[in-house]
């Protein structure tokens, strides 16, 4: 199931219960996804117009990628930028972002933990959509433990009731879908075990202890990335019609083998 024809939709919202890990604290972040394949395109003009049906004042799409050049675009380009946001001037972006940049330290706590003045001091966590590409989940459990940030799944006596994270997912995959189309029926029973695979996963935490540069860390999974893509290693840019030249399908990602790559790397360094 960890191919590179992969792709998750997630959600995050803040969980008041703290976790210790090796006696370091970590924020607690409970997650919705939705995982598909790299064919799902969105189309981003019909999202608009269904955010504001909807009277969205703001929605933050983060596009991440395992390598290549950040962008940033407004998908509502009738915003007007020294008015307040409101329901008449809502405000929409995309920023696509590799998974280095993403995952630094600054970056990643302004989206994540952080509050923008400019969007009345709301935390951004709360109107973004995040979507991963060719990224299994064991390799986003070990990124975020390595940011001191642990994904769990929240309460299990509470998980008949609708939660706010389960609540904004479910709005987003409807602006995205409308009401007509089954993805998230289909995509449930084909990726059954992604879906249910326990996000909070202590081997796999435990794998990625002891890595104290997370900048080379980086560097070498993106090393690794390519591998598996079967690109060179001096490529600036995501291809993204990979997925249709190649058999991308059968290329497995691991994450043992990938610290195992790692270990080697660092001792030829």
């Amino acid at each position: 199931m960890n191919n590179l024809n992969q792709k998750i939709l997630a959600t995050f919202s803040h969980s008041p219960k703290k976790k210790m890990i090796n006696n370091t604290p970590m924020t607690n972040l409970i997650y919705s996804i939705v995982p598909t394949d790299l064919n799902y395109d969105i189309n981003y003009a019909s999202f608009v117009k269904r955010l504001k049906l909807l009277k969205c004042k703001k929605a933050f799409i983060f596009n991440i990628i395992p390598y290549g050049k950040p962008s940033v675009s407004l998908l509502n380009d009738t915003h007007v930028s020294y008015l307040p946001i409101t329901y008449e001037n809502p405000y929409y972006f995309l920023e696509t972002i590799p998974m280095k940049d993403f995952f630094k330290e600054n970056y990643i706590e302004s989206i994540l933990l952080g509050k923008v003045e400019k969007f009345n001091g709301e935390p951004m966590i709360r109107n973004s959509l995040f979507i991963f590409n060719t990224i299994p989940l064991p390799f986003l459990i070990a990124t975020f433990k390595l940011n001191k940030i642990i994904l769990t799944s929240g309460s299990n006596t509470r998980r008949g009731l609708l939660s706010p994270v389960h609540l904004k997912m479910g709005q987003f995959i409807t602006c995205i879908e409308g009401m007509d189309r089954n993805t998230v029926f289909d995509k449930y029973s084909n990726y059954l075990n992604l879906a249910t695979q326990p996000i909070f996963d202590h081997s796999v935490i435990e794998t990625a202890s002891g890595i104290t540069d997370i900048g080379n860390f980086f560097i070498i999974l993106e090393q690794y990335f390519k591998i598996k893509l079967g690109v060179d290693q001096n490529a600036k840019i995501f291809d993204w019609d990979l997925r249709k030249e190649r058999n991308i399908e059968d290329r497995i990602l691991n994450f043992e083998e990938f610290m195992k790559f790692y270990h080697e790397t660092i001792k030829k360094q």
